[in-house]
């Protein structure tokens, strides 16, 4: 049985570790991403100017409100 030098087992591990490193900046991009679209979609921001004076308002009214209707109770 041979086995492997010293530089092709350092090969191997600086491959792997490559790997998990584009996988874990896939994935941190990707939750960068989702979390920008959700944040996006549930707030809206716009500036009011007035005399000067600029101010940024947030605007998180797009919020989903649940309507739960009103259960009564049936008697037979």
């Amino acid at each position: 049985m041979k086995r492997n030098s010293i530089y092709e087992s350092y090969q191997r591990v600086q491959l792997e570790a490559i790997i998990i490193s584009i996988l874990v900046l896939t994935l941190t991009l990707g939750c960068i991403v989702w979390c920008y679209r959700f944040y996006n979609k549930n707030t809206s921001v716009f500036y009011v100017h007035n005399k000067g004076v600029t101010i940024q308002v947030f605007d998180n009214s797009r919020e989903k409100e649940v309507d739960i209707p009103s259960i009564k109770k049936i008697k037979k």
